[in-house]
């Protein structure tokens, strides 16, 4: 289908047709910093070919790529042969999307088509983003926090089982809650961080949610918050410790495994000054075996 809209002139919500949707859904990705959530309920191995390469980008660039797929929902005693080769399809479109790294999960009853990035882009609409083929079909764009959040909330788009696997083994909730606590007691709100270093407001919250713990967004919101952050080998941890002991300092803040260099044994430790003192807050250790 031809029109002669302009994706760029397009006003927030109105509906793209599909042909200048996937131009502008490829530039949408290029932007992610984070996370990418794709709520698809069918899949189709001639889409996704098409569309591997973009999440093969996202994934080589450590961003999170979650799948939610339709349960299906065959009896495997009434399959007809059409059947049968559809299951199987699905199941090689599922495999290489988790050979690639791709978070894939199932919901019952679920006909939505929606993606979110970053939870600072909202897609909506009729198209199948993993099956989507040559059918005519429409999808809403929005900005907006409260779409963003009310797309995310109506369709569970929080609880994927790979990504609730991971913040607990990494104890990214601890560390959430401790930046959150150091933030409060120096009195500085998130907007007053992100504005402070000109700072994007979603790298703070997505930190202090337990959204998004990647060494480079902890760097960056520890440098908005006037921290230092040290990476420290297993190896050394023990001599690191006795000289932060002999310094007079109770504890390091936090000490998490770094998710990107856990193959070499590499502990993230945040150190924290508050109100110019070397006081540093009792927590929790996390170390890597």
């Amino acid at each position: 289908m031809q029109t002669d809209f302009n994706p760029d002139r397009f006003r927030e919500g109105q509906p793209f047709p599909e042909d200048l949707f996937w131009p502008q859904f490829r530039k949408d990705l290029l932007s992610a910093n984070s996370r990418v959530i794709v709520l698809s309920p069918f899949i189709a191995i001639p889409r996704l070919k098409l569309f591997l390469p973009h999440l093969a980008n996202l994934i080589h660039r450590n961003i999170a790529v979650c799948v939610f797929l339709q349960q299906p929902n065959y009896d495997e005693l009434e399959l007809t042969r059409d059947d049968w080769i559809k299951k199987e399809d699905m199941k090689e479109a599922i495999r290489r999307l988790q050979a690639l790294g791709a978070h894939v999960s199932f919901k019952k009853d679920v006909h939505m088509k929606v993606v979110v990035i970053d939870k600072h882009i909202v897609w909506d609409g009729s198209l199948n983003i993993m099956s989507h083929n040559n059918t005519r079909e429409r999808m809403r764009r929005f900005l907006k926090s409260i779409e963003i959040e009310e797309a995310i909330r109506d369709c569970g788009l929080n609880d994927c089982p790979t990504c609730i696997s991971i913040k607990k083994e990494l104890g990214s909730s601890e560390l959430s809650t401790q930046f959150r606590n150091m933030r409060a007691a120096v009195g500085r709100s998130r907007r007053d961080l992100a504005t402070s270093k000109r700072l994007p407001l979603v790298t703070i919250s997505r930190l202090e949610d337990g959204e998004d713990i990647r060494t480079s967004s902890l760097a960056k919101a520890c440098d908005a918050a006037e921290c230092s952050i040290l990476l420290v080998p297993n190896w050394l941890l023990p001599i690191f410790m006795s000289i932060l002991a002999k310094a007079r300092l109770r504890k390091v803040e936090t000490v998490i495994p770094d998710p990107s260099q856990s193959s070499a044994g590499t502990t993230v430790a945040v150190e924290t000054f508050l109100s110019g003192t070397s006081l540093v807050k009792e927590s929790q250790q996390f170390q890597i075996g």
